[in-house]
């Protein structure tokens, strides 16, 4: 007949083995709730997405608000090159710059903005290099986005027969003015330079 030490020490032992399998269960738990909160997560950012693309293709929501605020916050290339664009960050212009100065410190008096410079004459177009002319055809497609809230695309002069190499090198068709255009992305725009419009 077992002793009344070797009893206590039985069901110490059991005890021990009950409150290891309840930590397991609680880990398990965590685990699943840890789980199923970051499933939760994943499909908000879906149906919020969804919603915003859904808005923009009904004209409710200007599209150059959703590019511009992903151009701020995307910081990988590859995520990036999903919405065309540059592998890395627009720089903010000067005027962005002293507008979110002043809503960061909105109690400092404001100062009348400077005249503005007389700009200086631009090069003839013979010595724009090409370089600098794919800057001009993206920040021409940028700003005609940001004026219509359509998405932001460099029109080319493609013509009939060489739709398929046009479309080898990721151009496609707007069917509303009829003409090829291409991402916004520099690598994309260089590798349409033949069909680039005159200056």
């Amino acid at each position: 007949m077992a002793t009344i030490e070797e009893r206590i020490a039985a069901l110490e032992a059991k005890l021990k083995q009950e409150k290891a399998k309840k930590q397991q269960i609680e880990a398990r738990k965590r685990a699943l709730s840890a789980k199923r909160s970051r499933q939760q997560d994943t499909r908000r950012k879906i149906l919020a997405g969804a919603a915003v693309l859904a808005a923009i293709e009904r004209g409710d929501w200007p599209q150059n608000k959703l590019l511009a605020l992903l151009d701020a916050m995307l910081t990988r290339a590859d995520d990036r090159a999903l919405f065309d664009l540059p592998s890395t960050p627009t720089p903010a212009k000067p005027q962005e710059q002293q507008q979110a100065t002043q809503a960061a410190a909105p109690s400092q008096p404001q100062t009348p903005p400077a005249p503005p410079q007389p700009q200086a004459a631009a090069r003839p177009a013979e010595q724009v290099s090409v370089s600098e002319r794919a800057d001009q055809l993206r920040e021409e497609a940028i700003q005609r986005s940001r004026s219509t809230g359509k998405l932001a695309r460099v029109y080319l002069d493609v013509p009939y027969d060489e739709r398929e190499a046009a479309k080898a090198v990721g151009a496609d068709f707007d069917a509303a003015v009829k003409r090829w255009y291409i991402g916004i992305g520099i690598d994309k725009i260089m590798a349409a330079q033949r069909w680039w419009p005159k200056a």
